[in-house]
């Protein structure tokens, strides 16, 4: 038999021991939804922030903004029927809800998730602490913290020493803390300074950019350097830096007027997409294609002036700081679940102090070792980001709708995590075996289980039937056109890269289309490497991957003047650059030009002639 109240042990737990009510609690408890919004965004606005920019960058900036809004309204609609659960039946807590429909195995199953996205969380919090505060070493090439460039390389700086003073001196004070609601004050300060370092990094874009020192935006993909599972790869950064959803109950409990929950969650969506597209746009603005997946790592850097080195510092240690004013937050969630995993039928963890101080010294120490043995963030990012996040955030609550026979909600959630999850996890076969495994037992288990058997809420027969209805109604109209867009996008994007004569990419495609039998392909292929010729880079990658031969075979096979015309236009396009120069001078373009004949119709086949010619002399190859 399960407790009474399973879930208990997490959100309403009292907040001092001599509180007696586990639902009820005191007026000293309570809190505005002022610290409701403070404590949702902190949860929000994590590690993942660092990388808001890179997704820029592979995205675009007009793809990347809608994906955020778009991720934003969905978590938007997930979290309102989630807190309508809660107020039309008796759990207080996303694991009680999954309890009350599936038993402890839904329960169980949502822990586990719960567990391991916070973990890994927490990891990543003390690993980009200690990159700030001691500096990293990637790739042959060492990053020196800050506290090495002030006071050089000592032992007392290094990394273990460095996160050992952080989590003894600054974070366990605040874990000890037994109310998520003592938290406000530090969530108010990681939301300030996340918004001072917005503030920064838009003074310094906004100062290059008087200076002209701004790099070029891109606000579309680029498919000449990126394939389509890349552009998927941006999916889970913002599906974990808006997973706010395991938060909502323990700050729901102590509000004041738990009404008013949604209305503090929609705040807090509305700060994040501010703060996250804000970070994003003047992150890439910054930086442009040199930005890194831990921007960090771009403001490691000598400053020819003081005031750049104080803003460099400024920048990494008010990102630091903002982290361990978050770590907090998420610990609380953690320990209540750990808790409510391993001691179901114990007193609520606020009252028993030898066991909340042991949970918390274990789980720090826990996070702690992890971070010194593992400096690597990146696979923490891409394994919770496409699996355990993407779970707790859609999955869950698709299931939570299916078990309610209210399909058709929930085979829109299932597509929304299938896609931002199944596609993003393409090039991690072991995460995605895990996740398919779980789908298939979810799947064969609500199969097997009994309709009679399932305590479903009859919303209809409620008085707040019609209202049930009426979100129903809403959050289809929100999110029908979202999966319109998915569908419409993802068929044309398959299609597109499945095509006839087309590759991984479109610079592979169009050099293919170089093969073709048919003078049109050859035409459309020489057009399109015309197009992507616009810098050495990509010139030198068109000669490696053969275009350049191929254009000189193309030109001297051509029976028309169009085709000898694209075929000049793209080899014109490549003769910049020295090293495609000097290779089509050793494959013989001197002679082949020399070759093509003039046309009496068309002046252009002339005027690219004399060019690559001329380009030939004045490198001395002719």
């Amino acid at each position: 038999m399960r407790p009474e109240n399973p879930d208990s042990a997490g959100a309403t737990a009292p907040l001092l021991p001599e509180f007696h009510s586990p639902v009820s609690p005191s007026p000293r408890c309570l809190t505005s939804i002022s610290g409701a919004v403070f404590n949702v965004s902190t949860s929000m606005v994590g590690a993942g922030i660092m990388s808001i920019p890179a997704t820029f960058k592979v995205l675009g900036v007009i793809p990347g903004f809608i994906l955020i809004l778009i991720v934003a309204l969905s978590v938007e609609v997930t979290v309102e029927f989630l807190l309508r659960y809660t107020n039309s039946g008796k759990a207080v807590t996303y694991g009680g809800l999954m309890a009350e429909s599936f038993g402890k195995f839904g329960s169980v199953g949502l822990q586990v998730c719960v567990m391991v996205t916070n973990l890994g969380a927490l990891i990543i919090y003390l690993i980009i602490i200690g990159d700030v505060l001691s500096g990293n070493q990637s790739e042959g090439t060492l990053h020196l913290g800050v506290l090495q460039g002030w006071f050089g390389i000592q032992w007392w700086n290094s990394r273990a020493c460095a996160l050992l003073f952080v989590v003894l001196f600054i974070m366990l004070p605040f874990l000890l803390l037994r109310s998520i609601e003592s938290l406000k004050h530090a969530s108010g300060v990681s939301i300030l300074l996340a918004v001072m370092f917005v503030a920064i990094c838009s003074a310094m874009a906004i100062h290059a950019m008087w200076e002209g020192k701004t790099q070029r935006l891109r606000l579309v993909p680029d498919f000449a350097r990126v394939s389509l599972f890349d552009l998927f790869t941006a999916l889970p950064v913002f599906a974990t830096g808006f997973a706010c959803h395991i938060s909502v109950h323990p700050v729901r409990a102590e509000l004041a007027r738990p009404s008013d929950m949604s209305s503090a969650v929609r705040i807090s969506l509305v700060l994040c997409v501010v703060i996250y597209f804000a970070v994003g746009f003047f992150g890439y603005l910054l930086f442009g294609d040199s930005i890194m997946a831990d921007m960090l790592v771009n403001f490691d850097q000598n400053s020819d002036s003081a005031i750049g080195s104080l803003l460099n510092d400024t920048v990494r240690l008010s990102y630091a700081i903002h982290l361990m004013m978050v770590f907090p937050v998420v610990n609380f969630s953690l320990r209540a679940n750990v808790d409510e995993l391993f001691f179901p039928r114990k007193p609520v963890l606020a009252t028993d102090t030898f066991r909340f101080v042991s949970l918390t010294c274990v789980l720090l120490a826990f996070v702690y070792l992890v971070a010194i043995a593992i400096p690597n963030i990146w696979y923490f990012f891409q394994f919770m980001g496409t699996t355990t996040a993407q779970a707790q955030a859609q999955l869950c609550i698709c299931l939570l709708r299916r078990r309610r026979k209210e399909q058709t909600f929930a085979e829109q959630q299932q597509t929304i995590a299938n896609t931002t999850g199944s596609l993003a996890r393409a090039r991690n076969s072991s995460s995605h075996r895990t996740m398919r495994t779980l789908a298939a037992r979810f799947s064969s288990y609500l199969c097997r289980r009994k309709i009679g058997n399932v305590r479903s809420r009859n919303f209809s027969s409620s008085p707040l039937g019609k209202d049930e209805r009426t979100l129903e109604e809403e959050a289809d109209r929100k999110i029908g056109w979202f999966l319109k867009l998915i569908f419409v996008g993802t068929a044309t994007a398959v299609a597109y890269n499945f095509f006839p004569y087309m590759g991984d990419t479109l610079l592979q495609q169009s050099v293919s289309l170089l093969h073709v039998k048919d003078p049109l392909f050859k035409r459309m292929g020489a057009s399109r490497l015309s197009r992507f010729a616009i810098d050495d880079e990509r010139r030198k990658k068109i000669v490696e991957m053969g275009g350049a031969e191929e254009l000189l075979i193309m030109l001297g096979a051509a029976k028309d003047d169009q085709t000898r015309k694209e075929a000049l236009k793209a080899l014109v396009a490549l003769s910049p650059s020295d090293e495609a120069a000097g290779f089509l001078h050793r494959a013989g373009a001197v002679s082949v030009i020399r070759d093509t004949p003039d046309s009496t119709v068309d002046a252009e086949i002339e005027k690219h002639k004399l060019s690559l010619l001329k380009r030939f002399q004045n490198l001395r190859f002719d």
